[in-house]
């Protein structure tokens, strides 16, 4: 008895991954949190489909894997909205994980440095953050049911009876069929075996070998049945919309083929570098015959890892989550070739003592290399998580009822119908609609626009890390939009640390130059500062502050929309004059003007009766001259202005026809504009390039217009009003009818549209006012 406690008590290191394991989740067990990744639908799918044993993914129609969402879905309807409990048994799980993996080289010949290595590179591996540090992801059950099958069918060569076999065929069988219903990358699995098979055929003569071909074929055969299984059940399920199907997602075109390993090599390269020197150093162990304990459990290893990464060849993402089965290969392999390396380093000649240490001292940096990612990768998670949260409990808090939520994103961004589950099913206000965020605004008199609005960013996201719902670049620019559009923020959460980013070929630079991660600015090391959040507004208004749109026809009628929703007929000059609109008496209605280019001549009707009221005459503008309307001196009228297309000069007139000043700015086939672009007042210039779509706003009464503020719909006609009844003033685009409304005056990119207008037909003069 005090001798086998001595040897559980001596050999209690090779477990230290394991605990290191249950370590590695202790802050994800103290911040947990259910992110909005994915698992919104762990309970709506538990609420929604109670009783349902095998349950499709009704989003991705033809997916088959009942035992992953019983897992999880079961779960939150036997302990609710408990994250804590989740991220509890995803300890257990990843400790289990490095258990197994730590058992399966012991049982294929490794020695307890082989396994104990092997345990601590699956435990750092980069794809395992990610995997559970999130919830609802497949990858750790289908993992740890392969290495649990695999683990007991090893029991093969230790049995003594025949049915002792068929139990423990069975056994391993059906750990199988669990992991195929967890997800279908599992059909990669069969191929594996038949490749382990052809592998221990060749070697079988080989000494150090050691090839029980018997208890391979019986492998092979359980892989296979396991899958004839999975068939069997999924694809009556999978043909039941054959044009939504999960798998047409896979993509085997050549040119898809090469796009997908190019960004799986970057993933490599971040994660799995270290096995390219271990590849060399297994190599050289070969060679000189010493490769140490277990030699063909490394190239098994190999062969496990080139499966699952060319099993995701064909499809449409690379994430790292996918490559933890892959981790576990490159742990396998990376225990036995450096366990197996230690052991024989004794036995090599000096010059090759100092060869393969060369090698393994490469492969040992580029692995703690890896360790800082890991663990910028846990805090982004952790980061991530919490913000998330605060955003939704605000949300769940502050929204009235049957209140709406507006989201930045573009359509089909996971968060979106994420913050819908988690507010319904984890926050009970199933009441709040959650929509795609368009600079929505009332449409009639009796509509009134009342929202929130949320909307993420992210600084110095690092390229390679956990998913998120959205780019960093593209979100910055539609972020930039919303200045114009909103009042300040309501509320903000906001996380952040200095990271650690390592990059690992740095040290090379002088040999690799400008190549790869060697580009100019690159560092070896960086803490750059990152930052994530969600702003949110509040968004309130109505019909009474917004301009509406207008036409004139070719033959001079003016149609005008009004509050009702109906239109106003006024005939107002011959159709040849060009028609304006603008406040010219001061008491906030729009009047209708014309503009004679041959004559000079200005028009003024300020009771909308088809009559001038008033006229003014400016011969010294020529025939090639552009009107506008504005209020230049901010005295709540406007007055005429004159942009000269040929010399490029502007001339801006009181109400009385004084001359206020003139500047000369813009470029040949400028169109002018006229407007409050920064809401302080006063009306000053722009230009619209109808060719390119340039659009350039000043804010003082200057030039010299030849930049470039955003880039609107080319060969339109722009129109300045209050579109949004916000105090500055933006612009419409007008073609053939149809209106094209923008609510900022910056550059940027919405993730969507703004909703347009329909009023007029082609050959029709566009205005905008408050009739």
């Amino acid at each position: 008895m005090k001798s086998l406690s001595r040897r559980i008590v001596g050999h209690a290191w090779l477990w230290l991954p394991a605990l290191l394991a249950l370590l590695m989740m202790l802050p994800r067990i103290l911040s947990a949190q259910f992110g909005l990744m994915d698992d919104g639908v762990i309970a709506m799918n538990a609420e929604n489909y109670k009783g349902v044993l095998f349950l499709t993914d009704f989003d991705l129609a033809g997916r088959f894997r009942p035992v992953y969402w019983q897992y999880y879905s079961g779960l939150y309807r036997l302990i609710g909205a408990n994250p804590w409990i989740f991220y509890l048994l995803h300890a257990a799980m990843f400790t289990a994980i490095v258990a197994l993996v730590i058992l399966l080289v012991r049982r294929l010949g490794g020695n307890r440095m082989q396994a104990f290595i092997a345990g601590i590179v699956a435990l750092s591996a980069g794809p395992v953050i990610e995997n559970f540090y999130t919830l609802s992801k497949g990858e750790p059950l289908q993992t740890f049911f392969v290495l649990a099958g695999l683990l007991v069918i090893q029991s093969l060569a230790g049995s003594k009876t025949k049915w002792g076999r068929v139990l423990i065929f069975c056994a391993s069988a059906l750990m199988f069929v669990l992991a195929s219903l967890v997800k279908e990358t599992f059909v990669v699995m069969p191929a594996v075996g038949l490749a382990w098979v052809g592998l221990g055929w060749l070697l079988k003569r080989w000494p150090s070998a050691q090839v029980d071909m018997r208890l391979r074929a019986m492998l092979a055969a359980a892989l296979f049945v396991a899958a004839v299984i999975f068939l069997a059940a999924a694809l009556p399920t999978m043909t039941i919309r054959q044009s939504g199907n999960y798998a047409t997602r896979y993509d085997l075109n050549i040119a898809r083929l090469f796009e997908s390993l190019i960004g799986w090599r970057a993933w490599f390269t971040r994660d799995f570098l270290f096995c390219l020197p271990l590849a060399a150093l297994f190599a050289v162990q070969l060679f000189f015959r010493k490769p140490g304990p277990a030699p063909i459990a490394a190239l098994d290893a190999l062969v496990f890892l080139a499966a699952w990464l060319i099993v995701f060849l064909p499809w449409e993402f690379t994430v790292e989550y996918y490559l933890l089965m892959a981790a576990m290969g490159a742990a396998v392999f990376s225990g036995v070739v450096g366990g197996g390396w230690i052991s024989q380093f004794p036995l090599l000649r000096p010059g090759w003592k100092a060869g393969t240490a060369l090698l393994a001292a490469a492969a040992c940096y580029l692995w703690l290399a890896t360790l800082p990612n890991l663990w910028n990768n846990a805090r982004l998670q952790l980061t991530i998580d919490r913000v998330n949260q605060q955003m939704v409990e605000f949300l769940a808090e502050n929204v009235p009822a049957n209140g709406t939520v507006m989201v930045n994103l573009s359509p089909g961004a996971e968060y979106l119908d994420e913050l819908d589950y988690h507010l319904a099913y984890f926050y009970n206000r199933a009441d709040i609609q959650v929509k795609i965020f368009q600079f929505q605004t009332p449409q009639n008199s009796a509509d009134s626009v009342d929202y929130w609005l949320v909307t993420p960013a992210v600084v110095n996201k690092p390229v390679y890390s956990v998913r998120f719902g959205f780019l960093e670049t593209a979100q910055q620019r539609a972020n930039r939009l919303l200045v114009d559009f909103m009042a300040p923020a309501e509320a903000a959460f906001t996380g952040g640390y200095h990271q650690w980013i390592v990059r690992p070929l740095q040290p090379v630079c002088w040999i690799l130059r400008s190549a790869g991660a060697c580009q100019e600015g690159s560092r070896w090391i960086s803490r750059l500062p990152l930052e994530y959040r969600w702003d949110i507004y509040h968004w309130r208004g109505n019909w009474a502050g917004q301009s509406r749109t207008g036409i004139v026809t070719l033959g001079g009628l003016w149609r005008l929309s009004q509050e009702d929703g109906t239109l106003r007929e006024v005939q107002f000059g011959s159709g040849s004059e060009f028609p304006l609109a603008g406040d010219v008496n001061g008491d906030g209605q729009a009047d209708l003007v014309l503009f004679d280019p041959a004559e000079g001549t200005w028009q003024f009707d300020t009771d909308l009766d088809g009559a001038a009221d008033l006229s003014l005459v400016f011969p010294e503008n020529g025939s090639s001259s552009w009107p506008l309307l504005g209020d230049w001196d901010g005295d709540g009228r406007d007055s005429p202005a004159v942009f000269e297309q040929m010399s490029k000069v502007w001339w801006f007139y009181d109400e009385g026809g004084h001359l206020l000043q003139t500047l000369t700015a813009g470029l040949a086939g400028d169109i002018p504009l006229a407007g409050d672009w920064n809401g302080d007042g006063r009306d000053t210039i722009g230009v619209y390039r109808p060719d390119s779509g340039e659009v350039d706003l000043e804010n003082e009464l200057t030039g010299p217009l030849s930049g470039v503020d955003f880039y609107a719909p080319t060969n339109s006609q722009p129109v300045a009003g209050h579109w949004a009844g916000l105090p500055l003033e933006t612009l419409a685009f007008f073609s053939d009818g149809a209106w094209q409304p923008y609510y900022w005056n910056r550059d940027g990119e919405p993730v969507l549209q703004p909703e347009g207008f329909s009023l007029g037909a082609t050959g029709d003069r566009p205005l905008a006012g408050r009739w």
